[in-house]
């Protein structure tokens, strides 16, 4: 018996059926369906996106800020995307410090690739659900990403683990 069978063994039946329902979705592995890897779409969209707000100026700080993930691993990310043609990186000319991104047109249709795989799976789920279903769904699950972050947060405001060690 491994770790997860003996922890799941000893976890209240309801909350084994939430955590064991998180799981199922994790393992739709949506992602896997796009065309290029997860973490290269999210780099692409979120630049897509910035690109919108700030055509002229998107950074590689502000890729960072908005996927809340670390500088270096968005410059590794940006690198490997860079030398396949996605996008293009120019050093701030003023302020050396600032490298500013923009898709190439190959960049900009992978988003937009991937967005139509998004968007075909999307409405295939939805044909299977009334109107009126799909708009309780998802108020349902904002409210329980909200309730999720909240409770997160309440833990994570020095409550301990088990082992005395802060979360």
């Amino acid at each position: 018996m491994n770790r997860r069978e003996v922890h799941t063994m000893m976890m209240h039946p309801e909350h084994h059926a939430f955590f064991e329902m998180m799981q199922q979705f994790r393992s739709l592995n949506l992602l896997a369906t796009l065309p290029l890897p997860r973490q290269d779409y999210m780099v692409l969209y979120a630049i897509s996106c910035l690109q919108k707000e700030h055509p002229d100026s998107c950074t590689v700080s502000m890729i960072a800020k908005k996927m809340q993930i670390p500088q270096p691993a968005v410059s590794r990310t940006l690198r490997s995307l860079e030398n396949g043609g996605y996008l293009q990186r120019e050093v701030c000319r003023s302020d050396r410090r600032n490298t500013y991104v923009s898709l190439t047109d190959a960049g900009k249709a992978a988003v937009q690739e991937a967005d139509q795989t998004l968007a075909t799976f999307h409405e295939g789920i939805q044909k299977r659900f009334t109107k009126e279903e799909a708009e309780q769904l998802m108020a349902l699950l904002q409210r329980l990403y909200a309730a999720a972050a909240e409770q997160l947060a309440e833990m994570k405001e020095g409550a301990q683990k088990p082992d005395g060690k802060t979360l």
